[in-house]
């Protein structure tokens, strides 16, 4: 059946032996081949992270900076617990958003916009994105240092998130592709 891995090879031959030997051989170079389709895929998939996870760590570094020159500046501002509240949910469809993103970049390099599998990942982007814009609405609502603060952790939490995720993402294909 389709997606099962399962096959199911048949030959009609006067000569059994050569048959089996007919079968045999078509197996492996499907198999083969499988394997070599898949390898080339990781290895794809994986120079265009080795491409992004340099500007991510760049981005991630940056945001530290600014994040630390701003507690120092303000003498370390905390967060309070409602805007570490809001921060949690922005971090968290920050981190969704920039992964869907991700995948719509590599299917981008598969698939037509036109695709299904592609118009349901823009689907989710834009359900996330109008989420998104509800908590920003919250977030205007707050002392505006508070609104400084929220968001350079949110750019700290979700840069180490998606670097993270990216990292583990390279190192996963890194062992496909071997």
């Amino acid at each position: 059946g389709k997606e099962s891995g399962i096959l199911n090879l048949a030959l009609e031959s006067k000569d059994a032996g050569k048959a089996v030997k007919i079968l045999n051989t078509i197996a492996e170079f499907y198999v083969r081949q499988n394997v070599q389709r898949t390898s080339a895929e990781a290895a794809q998939s994986l120079d265009f992270l080795r491409e992004k996870l340099p500007e991510i760590k760049k981005d991630l570094e940056k945001a530290g900076s600014a994040l630390n020159q701003y507690q120092t500046r303000n003498r370390s501002v905390d967060i309070t617990l409602e805007t570490k509240a809001i921060l949690d949910q922005v971090v968290n469809l920050d981190t969704n958003i920039s992964n869907l993103k991700l995948q719509q970049a590599e299917m981008d390099r598969k698939f037509t916009p036109a695709h299904p599998a592609y118009r349901a990942l823009l689907s989710q982007i834009s359900e996330l994105t109008d989420k998104q814009a509800t908590l920003e609405k919250k977030v205007i609502s707050l002392p505006s240092t508070q609104q400084e603060l929220l968001s350079l952790t949110r750019d700290v939490e979700v840069g180490t998130e998606v670097y993270t995720q990216l990292l583990n993402k390279s190192q996963e294909l890194d062992v496909m592709r071997a």
